[in-house]
């Protein structure tokens, strides 16, 4: 199903007062659009929609780091060198490794949201993570678990990881605005992986 599939769908459910499934549809609208290409405009108005959703659900915290991400996405973007990326996912990953939340956290900004899309086949973060603390301590918590390995890819959108948790993998991408990272993205759904050079 397409974003804008699932758009149309959460309106139409959100307005039969079904909020826990506008919810559902508006976090996957949300998470498939952060995987897009489009790094500009596709994004934008799937996380209002998300916003909207937890606002109806009276998620008033997330909803409001949801609105200024979606705004964030607007701004002129810091684009860092593949290997500055590559440098801060190996960071990243080698500080949640070790359980380092000081350092995780030196590297998130405030408003930092973590996306997970599993297709809803695997365990995986059924809602964004979001904030500094929150986000240190989810990734600190999955990458201390045994069975871990990471190898470096590269994506058409630019370097990432492909990560292995106790035999499930997963490819992490972060966006970054120069002073800290802004938005994680975990890429779990069996399809889209299936496109990953191994």
């Amino acid at each position: 199903m397409t974003v804008w599939a699932l758009t149309a769908l959460l309106v139409a459910v959100g307005r039969q007062g079904r909020y826990g499934e506008a919810l559902a549809h508006a976090r996957r609208a949300a998470a498939l659009a952060a995987g897009s290409p489009d790094t500009r405009s596709l994004p934008l108005q799937p996380k209002f929609f998300l916003g909207l959703a937890l606002v109806d659900c009276d998620l008033i915290g997330e909803a409001r780091a949801v609105f200024r991400q979606a705004l964030d996405d607007d701004r002129p973007r810091f684009r860092p060198s593949a290997a500055e990326q590559r440098r801060l996912l190996l960071d990243f990953v080698a500080a949640a490794r070790e359980g380092d939340l000081a350092r995780l956290e030196s590297m998130l900004k405030d408003s930092v949201t973590s996306w997970t899309d599993s297709g809803g086949r695997l365990r995986a973060a059924r809602r964004p993570v979001i904030g500094r603390e929150r986000v240190a301590h989810f990734f600190a918590h999955i990458y201390t678990r045994p069975g871990f390995a990471v190898t470096e890819v590269d994506l058409a959108t630019g370097p990432a990881l492909k990560v292995l948790v106790r035999g499930e993998p997963h490819v992490l991408t972060v966006h970054t605005d120069g002073s800290g990272i802004t938005a994680i993205h975990l890429q779990a759904n069996p399809e889209k992986l299936s496109s990953v050079e191994r």
